[in-house]
């Protein structure tokens, strides 16, 4: 990720831009906050910022995860980090200057994680979307599954309901109040292929 000044939108000064700083990890597709800490995935680099000055975000920690990071949600002390391969991670940010990776805890393909209190749900494209029972975040245990009629990208939990970005099959919404038996319980026709949500 690169950041530019640039002094004028008109064409014929678009090559006037000066390069003022620069993101080098990698790719960044995953952020979350809590208080005055950003934890952000770039490439496989796990990396906590103290925002507390908005205008001078300073590196405070990082740990190396087995993968480029695609989600993260947090649960308590703990940031549960969705990689593109191998599985979802477990960090330990209790102390931020010194986050503490602690293995694989789901080891599955998964495109994005949402955390609802001590359930978590991931979309796994063509694949079922899983539950997890998170209330031992060092043991989830997987409660129920849901398939979708589309490909699941992205997904947002809140209130008992899971929202599914299901691409072509427009937004799925799930009642994940019983996590062993989800039910579809609305579905929006987005009249396209929707890949994102917000709740």
């Amino acid at each position: 990720m690169c950041v530019f000044q640039i002094p004028s939108l008109l064409p014929q000064d678009n090559e006037n831009c000066t390069l003022v700083g620069r993101w080098a990890k990698g790719p960044c597709y995953a952020i979350t906050f809590r208080e005055n800490f950003a934890y952000i995935g770039t490439g496989g680099c796990f990396q906590v910022f103290d925002v507390s000055d908005p205008d001078a975000p300073q590196p405070v920690g990082q740990v190396i995860l087995s993968a480029r990071i695609m989600s993260m949600a947090l649960s308590g002390q703990y940031v549960f980090v969705a990689t593109e391969i191998s599985g979802i991670h477990l960090v330990d940010v209790s102390d931020p200057a010194s986050p503490v990776d602690m293995g694989i805890k789901i080891d599955d393909f998964v495109h994005k994680i949402a955390i609802d209190g001590n359930c978590l749900v991931k979309s796994s494209g063509m694949d079922y979307s899983h539950i997890y029972d998170i209330s031992d975040p060092l043991s989830p245990v997987e409660t129920g599954q849901y398939k979708t009629p589309g490909y699941a990208y992205g997904l947002s939990v809140r209130d008992n309901l899971a929202f599914i970005a299901d691409g072509e099959q427009g937004l799925r919404i799930l009642d994940v109040s019983d996590p062993v038996n989800p039910v579809e319980t609305a579905f929006i026709d987005t009249l396209g292929n929707v890949i994102a949500v917000a709740a």
